[in-house]
């Protein structure tokens, strides 16, 4: 695998920072982590089937814990 670039790691972390964000934003209640009702609410936004979402969700919180810490939600976002 080749090295990352400098304007590789850049873009990386403005991807990053640009989840952040959109975490920040959905964590509605401000507890650090994105409850099931939160996440619906925020990824309903992006016009997929509940369905699907819901697959989605299932992927990211796999243990069944009814919300996404940040590196979870990250994960849903990317897929979404």
């Amino acid at each position: 695998m080749a090295p990352t670039t400098g304007s590789q790691r850049h873009r990386f972390d403005m991807a990053d920072a640009k989840i952040q964000q959109w975490f920040v934003a959905a964590d509605v209640d401000q507890d650090g982590k994105v409850g099931e009702q939160e996440g619906q609410a925020f990824f309903a936004k992006s016009g997929l089937d509940p369905r699907l979402l819901g697959a989605v969700w299932n992927l990211a919180d796999p243990q069944g814990t009814k919300f996404l810490e940040y590196e979870a939600f990250a994960y849903a976002f990317k897929v979404v």
